[in-house]
């Protein structure tokens, strides 16, 4: 949020709550399928070819066209593409320590991108990304009866409260959404396999859970997935490593799990020691014989 009020960012939060509930954005799983699907068929493509691939790469295709998907029912046309259109995603990596620096020094924003000049003249680091959310909120105006996606709530939110909900500030929530929410797909994908390949007995173990549980669709439904405890541990076992603190927690938690209380709302890439004092006291051991198990390491897993 761009704000430094506590009053401003909490009704900001109210105007966006409705549309990242998980009741809401599982509506759109099927959409997801199939940009998983067009994924699974561009890596098969390259195995066919034994062609060197990417991963990284492909998984942030996947995860900007998800979220296009999502909030506003359009891919942004990545994985189509089988490349980084406009230099988009290549632009974002610098403009993640951009924002960083940014957020504390705020005078170099209105200088640079938050200068008005800047974006007129569609000179954005990613400004496909914009280009693209700027044509859907568009064309959402004209043509409102589309599926229930993000968007929609968040345009039915503004048009009951127009005065707590600008249209500039839903120019702003659509853009952060999807840059953020793709960053943090992709970097939680890259170490979900990553650490898998690296670990071949626990890879062996997830596919075995599968297997065993007589799934044969060619994408696992999140209802599934749910179901699969130890497939289930090894995700949530990999984002506390990766995402920042969405919400502040109890001294209880912090005390749990060996937090100190200046480092909440730190992200572990850029805080050393944060990430060296995080101990989850839990693993991906005895999963099966502990049901709960998963369950509980939620607790300690507050994403943004």
């Amino acid at each position: 949020m761009s704000t430094l009020d506590p009053k401003t960012h909490a009704q900001r939060s109210k105007n966006l709550a409705a549309g990242f509930a998980m009741s809401h954005v599982i509506k759109s799983e099927r959409y997801v399928d199939d940009a998983i699907l067009l994924l699974k068929k561009r890596l098969t493509e390259f195995s066919n070819n034994k062609s060197e691939i990417h991963l990284d790469h492909w998984f942030n295709y996947l995860a900007f066209d998800i979220l296009g998907e999502i909030v506003f029912s359009q891919a942004f046309g990545f994985l189509k593409a089988g490349k980084d259109l406009g230099g988009s995603i290549a632009n974002s990596k610098a403009l993640s320590l951009y924002v960083t620096l940014a957020g504390f020094f705020q005078s170099i924003h209105r200088l640079t991108l938050g200068n008005p000049i800047i974006s007129d003249r569609k000179l954005m680091p990613s400004q496909h990304i914009f280009d693209t959310t700027l044509r859907a909120i568009e064309s959402r105006q004209k043509n409102p009866q589309v599926r229930k996606d993000i968007l929609s709530l968040w345009m039915k939110q503004r048009a009951e409260n127009p005065d707590r909900f600008s249209e500039k500030e839903l120019y702003g929530c659509v853009n952060m959404t999807v840059g953020a929410g793709a960053d943090t797909v992709s970097a939680s994908l890259q170490s979900f396999f990553y650490h898998l390949i690296r670990s071949p007995q626990h890879l062996v173990k997830v596919r075995k859970e599968i297997a065993d549980a007589n799934l044969t669709d060619d994408v696992i439904s999140y209802a599934d997935a749910t179901n699969l405890p130890f497939l289930q541990a090894c995700v949530w076992r990999v984002l506390p490593s990766l995402t920042p603190l969405h919400a502040y927690l109890s001294a209880d938690q912090r005390s749990v799990a060996h937090v100190p209380a200046c480092a909440i709302r730190a992200c572990p890439r850029c805080s050393p020691k944060w990430r060296h004092n995080w101990r989850p006291p839990l693993s991906t051991r005895g999963t099966h014989s502990h049901p709960n198990m998963v369950k509980r390491m939620r607790t300690y897993c507050v994403l943004s």
